[in-house]
């Protein structure tokens, strides 16, 4: 194998501070990956569930507007979307943030243990 300048072998972990470090943390960086894989997986199936439960709703709605008579029970029915509307992106909303800051945590703990072992 060939010497780099320093006198180490080229191309070895010792003579590349990036390789060094990586090469360090690799249960970190295998640890990253899941929590990332993990992370994205709930986020898509919430976005399934969401789009599932606005289509079931939806469908209802469509079929509560064919039986409308009057103005009073279209402002019912229109009043009844909003609340449905806002119900859902307020459940959507909530269940994302809670998802996102459990990774948040998972990240910051993941680096925490990470600058303890380069201490």
């Amino acid at each position: 194998m060939s010497q780099a300048p320093n006198g180490q072998a080229a191309g070895s972990n010792a003579s590349n501070p990036f390789a060094r470090f990586f090469g360090n943390h690799t249960e970190t960086l295998l640890a990253f990956a899941h929590a990332s894989q993990d992370t994205a997986a709930k986020l898509v199936q919430l976005q399934l569930d969401s789009s599932r439960a606005a289509l079931e709703t939806s469908t209802a709605n469509l079929k509560a507007a064919a039986s409308v008579k009057n103005l009073n029970d279209a402002n019912v029915l229109r009043q009844k979307l909003v609340e449905d509307g806002v119900d859902h992106l307020t459940g959507f909303s909530r269940q994302w943030f809670d998802i996102t800051s459990h990774a948040q945590a998972q990240f910051l703990s993941l680096l925490q243990q990470s600058a303890g072992k380069t201490a």
